[in-house]
């Protein structure tokens, strides 16, 4: 299994696109022939197995990173340059790394692209380590207040047009300010009930003989298959359904 997920399995809608993703990424690998090639060996192919296992976590990564939420901080001059700053140092690390793909000129231009960057740059590798620990832990701090940032920045620039008289776009940004912070009260309203959050069927156990009963059914493993593909595990519970409301009705 993978260390992490980049979705958790309280969205039905997620967890089924991620099975339908990953099915389809083993389906392109040929998985269920190579694990029927695999388990008729007579002979352990430990290097067959060590592919198939890297073919499946590679599909699982691939499923997850579609589907995987990001969450976008409201932009603010400040975490524009604190980002700015950081990209500046990672071009130059790289070009202290390579001095031969010669990316001054994208430094120079990027330092000028954006107002307050650092002038004086570090000319040896632990320099710039340095100056990258300390702009991640500028991007950490700023992310922490964004939301102050950005209410801050829209305070700011409708105070600007307030002082040269220009009506309109104060009432626009006052607006927008306005909207943001009712968008932000619903989202931790949300986030505080939610009611809305519900749990997705992943996975089905079911006998391994279809006309076995499942309350009759023997609790050892070998009696019972696993199902985790999105479109057969609906069609057993409509039909699991269908016989209990059947024989209800009757």
């Amino acid at each position: 299994p993978l260390p992490y997920r980049d979705f958790t399995a309280d969205n039905p809608h997620k967890v089924r696109k991620y099975v339908e993703l990953k099915c389809a990424e083993l389906h392109k690998h040929n998985i269920a022939a190579r694990l029927q090639r695999l388990e008729s060996l007579q002979e352990p192919d430990h290097e067959l197995a060590e592919k198939i296992d890297k073919d499946m976590i590679r599909a699982a990564r691939i499923a997850a990173k579609q589907i995987k939420e990001t969450h976008r901080h409201p932009w603010s001059p400040r975490l524009a340059k604190a980002w700015a700053v950081l990209h500046l140092y990672k071009a130059l690390k790289s070009q202290l790394q390579n001095p031969h793909i010669n990316n001054w000129d994208t430094i120079h231009r990027w330092q000028q692209k954006y107002p307050s960057m650092p002038t004086v740059l570090p000319t040896t590798i632990p320099a710039v380590n340095q100056c990258l620990q300390e702009a991640r832990k500028e991007i950490r701090q700023v992310t922490q207040e964004a939301d102050a940032c950005r209410q801050q920045h829209l305070e700011d620039r409708a105070q600007f047009y307030a002082d040269l008289e220009d009506i309109p776009k104060t009432k626009i940004l006052r607006r927008i300010k306005r909207a943001e912070d009712l968008a932000r009260c619903y989202r931790k309203l949300q986030y505080i009930r939610r009611e809305e959050s519900t749990t997705g069927i992943a996975e089905l156990l079911v006998p391994a003989d279809p006309t076995m009963d499942p309350k009759q059914c023997p609790k050892q493993k070998e009696y019972w298959r696993s199902v985790q593909v999105p479109d057969e595990i609906t069609a057993l519970l409509l039909e699991r359904n269908q016989k209990h409301f059947g024989q209800a009705q009757g």
